[in-house]
Formats: C-alpha cells, sequence, structure tokens
C-alpha cells in the first residue's frame, strides 16, 4: 500500500479546496449539502438539501429576470472539521454560515448575490449586457461574469461585491 505522510496528506486537501470552479445552471456547496438551481421560468433558484440523500428542496429563492448559472462560494467555516470528527448536525437545514450564491439573470444584466444560510437576496451587482456564465476562483475571492451581448467580462470582488474591472472585447457572444 501507499503510505502517506501527514505532510503529503495536507498538501493533498490543501491542493483538492483550490481546485478551479466553473458555474451551470446547477450548483453544490462546497460541502456537498446542498445544491441550488436555477429556474429561468419563473425568476428564482430552488435549494435541495443532499446531504445523505435527503434530496429535499428546503427553499426558493427570487431573483433577476432570466437567471441563467449560478456559482456558490467555497465554506470558510467550521463545519468541515465538525463532519470529519463525527459531529454533523443532520437535521440542520443551513447552508454554510458565509457562504454567497451568485446568480446571472441575463434579462435583467445583473447578478443576484444570496446569503447562502438566511437564503435571501443581499445585493444586486449591474453588470453588462446579457450576464451568462460565470466562475469563481479557487478562494471565492473574485467572481467573473461572461456578459454575452456586451462582449465583456465583468470582474466582482466577491468580499464587496461590486464590480472592480471589466475586460473588454473577450471575443463574440462569450459564455
Amino acid at each position: 500500500g501507499v503510505v502517506t505522510s501527514p505532510t503529503q496528506a495536507s498538501d493533498e486537501r490543501r491542493h483538492e479546496a483550490r481546485q478551479a470552479t466553473n458555474s451551470s445552471p446547477i450548483a453544490i456547496s462546497s460541502d456537498n449539502r446542498f445544491v441550488w438551481s436555477v429556474n429561468p421560468d419563473n425568476d428564482s433558484v430552488s435549494v435541495f438539501r443532499v446531504a445523505r440523500d435527503k434530496n429535499k428542496k428546503v427553499a426558493e429563492v427570487r431573483v433577476g429576470k432570466e437567471p441563467w448559472c449560478v456559482a456558490v462560494t467555497p465554506q470558510r467555516n467550521q463545519r468541515d472539521d465538525d463532519r470529519r470528527h463525527g459531529r454533523d448536525d443532520d437535521n440542520d437545514d443551513d447552508d454554510d454560515d458565509d457562504a454567497k450564491v451568485y446568480v446571472t439573470n441575463m434579462a435583467s444584466g445583473t447578478v443576484s448575490v444570496i446569503n447562502a444560510r438566511k437564503r435571501k437576496v443581499i445585493d444586486t451587482i449591474k453588470v453588462g449586457a446579457e450576464p451568462f456564465g460565470c466562475a469563481l476562483t479557487p478562494d471565492g475571492s473574485r467572481l467573473f461574469v461572461a456578459n454575452q451581448s456586451s462582449e465583456t467580462v465583468s470582474v466582482i470582488d466577491t468580499e464587496r461585491d461590486r464590480v472592480i474591472r471589466t475586460i473588454d472585447n473577450v471575443g463574440t457572444k462569450p459564455h
């Protein structure tokens, strides 16, 4: 068998936690407990508790017009350590305490920012025309939003939830 030192195991966990992220019409929280899915037909996102195969819808949150993609920031709290040591509160329907969910709204030209635990929109960020795809940096500090009709990418600081840069001339109809 392969012997892994504590240092190697720590390096592997750090590498896994820093993998690139992406978005799609569906996203899962970093603790694998919740799935978020966009609903463009009724301008909302649904939240499902999937931990331990519960597969139960726990909320629906209204967002902007025609939500298209969703991305969830990685958690930055104690829950991972609690689960590793058998202290998972399986009856808890709360999402990560400090996680945020970002939803691109194509017809609105905005990104909705949702507090994952409270399941409420806490901010709306104006971006380019027809925001489509989005991707978070591995540490969750920046969100990149492809604006399909303005042919730009908006860079959002996720701590302050505001656009800090717009990248022009990225190509025709970026996704």
